[in-house]
């Protein structure tokens, strides 16, 4: 006889919206960040001091798909600063600096 193979289903957790006007965000491990209001997204430049703690996606177009925004996926507990540099087509030309937090998974 066989066994039906047991199957663990995680809860899927919408993301932490990050304003570019926010200084700092707290998440949970597996939290993902979406930074909102940027301009061109696709064009912004995105970066973290620990990418062992948040991986950053930069902003991209998919034929089809229209523009994603930058984001960043929390990977282990810890700080990181990310940094998002608009791109020259956005009006706002005031760099996003926020400092996020990641505590352990529940």
């Amino acid at each position: 006889m066989g066994t039906q193979a047991e199957t663990t289903i995680r809860p899927v957790l919408p993301p932490i919206i990050v304003d570019r006007n926010d200084k700092t965000a707290t998440g949970g491990v597996g939290a993902h960040f979406y930074f909102a209001h940027l301009e061109d997204p696709a064009k912004a430049k995105i970066s973290t001091n620990h990418p062992d703690v948040l991986q950053v996606i930069p902003g991209h177009t998919e034929p089809g798909d229209g523009v994603f925004t930058c984001g960043a996926n929390a990977l282990q507990p810890g700080r990181a600063h990310v940094k998002i540099v608009p791109s020259p087509e956005d009006p706002n030309q005031q760099p996003v600096d926020v400092m996020i937090t990641i505590a352990k998974r529940g």
